[in-house]
C-alpha cells in the first residue's frame, strides 16, 4: 500500500498531526468547561443573593393552614365537595 518513503512519511505526519489536534482539542474543551461552569456558578450565586435580599420572608414561611385556606379560596365549590 505504502510503496515510497514519501508516502510513509506523509502518513506518519498525518497521524501525528491528527493526534496533536485531538489532544489539544480535549485539553481546550476541559479548560473551557471549567471556566464556563465557574462563571455560571458565580452568576447563580449573585442571583440567589439578590433574591434573598429582595423576596419577602413571608413568602417562604407559609403555614399549612394558610396554604390550605388559599387553595380552597381558589378551588371551585364543586371540586371541594
Amino acid at each position: 500500500m505504502f510503496k515510497g518513503l514519501a508516502a510513509k512519511f506523509s502518513a506518519g505526519v498525518l497521524i501525528i498531526v491528527a493526534l496533536l489536534f485531538s489532544v489539544y482539542g480535549t485539553y481546550d474543551y476541559q479548560q473551557m468547561s471549567k471556566r464556563l461552569y465557574g462563571e455560571q456558578d458565580s452568576r447563580i450565586k449573585l442571583v440567589v443573593d439578590s433574591l434573598l435580599g429582595t423576596v419577602a420572608v413571608a413568602l417562604w414561611n407559609y403555614e399549612t393552614e394558610t396554604i390550605e385556606r388559599e387553595h380552597y379560596k381558589l378551588t371551585p365549590w364543586y371540586q371541594v365537595l
